[in-house]
């Protein structure tokens, strides 16, 4: 082969290298998202994934860490299956996302209190609450990714402190 032949390639693999690193000096990316990012900038597969590689020798792309970090974040804002969720859609593998949670720890308390927080916004007085009150808060607090056993165990202790 010709090194002329070689050199657009080594430089789009450089200038991929580069932009990769810029990323990631302004924020996280899961390596999914960097690979989505730098396709839209236009580089070749292989230069993507020299950069790819490139960074993740350096520890710079790391799904684990993303993950547990993004846990942390969400902890109390979120509930356990949203978290989830949203990682799976950055690109985190599922078993990443559960040593993630393993290593973590999810605060079940913290989501207790979130459910009573959605509860009390949604609806001022949840004692009042009839069948299809209650059917609508079910629906929204499902939606949110909230186990429905909880939002009920959680909505009755609410009803009972009122009427005490």
């Amino acid at each position: 082969m010709e090194p002329t032949a070689m050199q657009p390639n080594d430089e789009e693999i450089k200038k991929a290298k580069l932009k990769a690193m810029n990323l990631l000096k302004g924020r996280d990316y899961t390596e999914t998202a960097l690979r989505r990012k730098l396709g839209t900038c236009m580089y070749s597969e292989e230069a993507v994934d020299a950069a790819v590689e490139y960074v993740k020798s350096y520890g710079y792309v790391d799904d684990l860490r993303y993950a547990q970090n993004y846990i942390r974040s969400c902890n109390g804002l979120r509930s356990r299956r949203d978290t989830e969720r949203r990682l799976r859609d950055k690109g985190v593998d599922t078993e990443l996302i559960k040593e993630a949670f393993e290593s973590e720890g999810f605060d079940e308390d913290a989501e207790h209190e979130l459910i009573k927080r959605l509860i009390l916004k949604k609806c001022y007085s949840p004692e009042k609450l009839d069948y299809s009150g209650r059917q609508k808060l079910y629906a929204y607090m499902y939606a949110k990714g909230f186990d429905i056993d909880r939002v009920e165990k959680t909505l009755n202790e609410l009803s009972l402190d009122i009427i005490s």
